[in-house]
């Protein structure tokens, strides 16, 4: 609230007081300079205070909405359970190169016949499955 200055007060004529009457005056002058001065130290001091109490809210606010981007950004983001390490997971072309890269490294094998009896049920009875390597 901006208060209105004060109209300057006329000086009176101290041209006819005495010595005694000017050190009064003069010590008046004094004291309203000490009280302004005052004043005027008060309202810095308030004013630093307020500075200060903005800066405190502009760090708060700051750190608040960071914090919002980030949680917008966790919750509306691509996947919100993704991670940086998951690319690795479905790299399925790349591991069926490798894959094929190494079967052609294992040594060739002579095929192996395989024989097989079949179950064959008879009266309910069920034989036995029988697979002979050669």
């Amino acid at each position: 609230m901006r208060l209105k200055p004060e109209s300057p007060s006329k000086t009176p004529d101290i041209s006819g007081l005495s010595a005694a009457e000017l050190l009064s005056v003069v010590e008046g002058l004094q004291q309203e300079l000490a009280a302004k001065s005052a004043e005027i130290q008060q309202r810095d001091h308030a004013l630093a205070q307020g500075a200060q109490a903005v800066k405190q809210r502009d760090h708060t606010i700051q750190i608040l909405e960071e914090l919002l981007r980030w949680k917008r950004i966790q919750q509306f983001g691509a996947s919100s359970e993704k991670s940086a390490h998951q690319i690795h997971l479905f790299d399925e072309a790349e591991l069926e190169v490798e894959i094929d890269a190494l079967r052609d490294q294992l040594p060739v094998l002579a095929p192996v016949k395989i024989r097989c009896y079949l179950p064959q049920f008879k009266n309910g009875d069920k034989t036995t499955f029988i697979a002979i390597f050669q």
